[in-house]
């Protein structure tokens, strides 16, 4: 772990513009492959990768680099193989302990570094290997470097088509790349971020850990017991189509936000980013059907058929769209409702109902009449519900902090891959 941090004068500072930003006086920023040391290259770039075909595929043998393995971030992932005799024919195009592979093609500038037990093999033609000598210039400095927002942002600028677009062997060769004149120090920024990547990663682990927990938790409380009683959904609980026209007002300029199924998230926060906006009229023919101050539940009814949402306050009035039926529980523990809609129990049924359909709907009906089974007193259906949303509770806790951690890591990078804040 570093500790020692030193805060450059102003003056010492970000004294070096460039045309990727500013540096530290004493930072080299050269085009990425004349980095030398003794006029020995840093770093080799290539060559492009090779063109191979299916049928020259074997089960088992020397691994197929390709971009599958780059966006995963996973050089375990994937099972193409090809045998000796094509592996020392392809011998130039294969790949070493730390080096860096690139993805050139669609979602360009994506990188992975070949740790030392990974299977010997090749990069394909949609890749970009960059061989790095680790004596002179540290590995993890240049992962870094190359996912950091300045160097992506230079990338994606020259990439053909954008985010989506060609990245060049030439383009990335050229591109300007910012380096501290130290090893020691390349190595203590590489370590920093790769203590807050561990950080994030395992914070991963542990929420994907607790949401199986859950699953099973669920699994096990929403199987109906002997003694559970059935019931279509609309004997327990008010189904609302919340806009019985189905057509979609207006768009009106600084409106009232008029929310579809793909504008909420399962625990009922606003993700989309572009909003229908509509005239504020609409609040009062919508006020009459439901309240979002009722602890309401959005069932997903047009394209996203079975998504469970909550429907609560947000910081201005807000809109359902008939891409949701509206539940709002009568007689029943609104928690239960929330979580056996999310059960396998619900999901089977819609499987069921659209099975060999080619609809992208279901109607208000079809909803109304979902099987729901109960406990049978509200306590008991509390104590279920209390119990799943404590372990909700608990895995917002940990996005919340996961979140956060992301946040951290992102404005280290901004500060220490710009020399703002040396680590010495």
């Amino acid at each position: 772990m570093v500790t020692d941090v030193a805060l450059p004068d102003s003056e010492a500072l970000l004294t070096q513009k460039t045309e990727i930003g500013s540096f530290p006086q004493d930072w080299s920023v050269s085009p990425f492959c004349e980095l030398k040391s003794a006029s020995r290259p840093l770093v080799k770039a290539g060559p492009f990768g090779s063109i191979l075909t299916k049928d020259q595929y074997v089960k088992e043998g020397y691994k197929i680099y390709g971009q599958e393995q780059v966006i995963s971030g996973d050089p375990f992932f994937g099972d193409y193989f090809i045998d000796k005799r094509k592996f020392n024919q392809l011998k130039s195009c294969s790949v070493e302990p730390n080096d860096v592979l690139v993805s050139l093609v669609g979602t360009v500038g994506r990188v992975l570094v070949i740790p030392e037990n990974a299977l010997p093999g090749v990069i394909n033609p949609r890749l970009l290997r960059i061989s790095v000598h680790p004596d002179y210039i540290s590995v993890g400095y240049v992962k870094y470097q190359l996912e950091s927002e300045v160097f992506q942002r230079s990338l994606k600028k020259s990439a053909q088509g954008g985010t989506m677009g060609v990245l060049s062997a030439g383009i990335l060769k050229e591109a300007l790349f910012p380096i501290p004149p130290t090893l020691d120090e390349q190595r203590a920024i590489a370590q920093a971020l790769s203590d807050a990547d561990a950080l994030v990663e395992a914070l991963e682990r542990l929420i994907a850990k607790k949401r199986l927990i859950k699953q099973g938790a669920m699994q096990e409380l929403l199987s109906p017991k002997f003694s559970w009683v059935a019931r279509a959904l609309d004997e327990v609980a008010d189904v609302i189509d919340p806009h019985p026209s189905h057509r979609a007002p207006a768009e009106y300029a600084n409106g009232v936000p008029f929310l579809g199924i793909g504008d909420l998230s399962e625990s009922g926060e606003i993700i989309g980013t572009k909003l229908r906006r509509v005239h504020p009229s609409v609040l009062d023919e919508h006020a009459a059907r439901y309240n979002t101050n009722d602890n309401l539940i959005g069932l997903g009814r047009v394209a996203s058929i079975g998504k469970v949402v909550r429907i609560k306050p947000q910081s201005e009035s807000y809109l359902i769209s008939p891409t949701l039926g509206i539940i709002k529980a009568r007689f029943t523990d609104p928690d239960y409702i929330y979580h056996y809609l999310l059960s396998r129990n619900v999901s089977d049924q819609f499987a069921k109902i659209m099975s060999g359909s080619t609809r992208s709907s279901v109607g208000m009906i079809v909803l109304r009449k979902l099987e729901i089974k109960l406990p049978p007193s509200h306590e008991e259906q509390t104590r279920v519900a209390t119990v799943l949303s404590d372990m909700d509770a608990e895995i917002s806790a940990l996005e919340a902090k996961l979140a956060k951690a992301r946040q951290i890591k992102q404005g280290m990078m901004q500060q220490l891959l710009t020399g703002k804040i040396r680590l010495v």
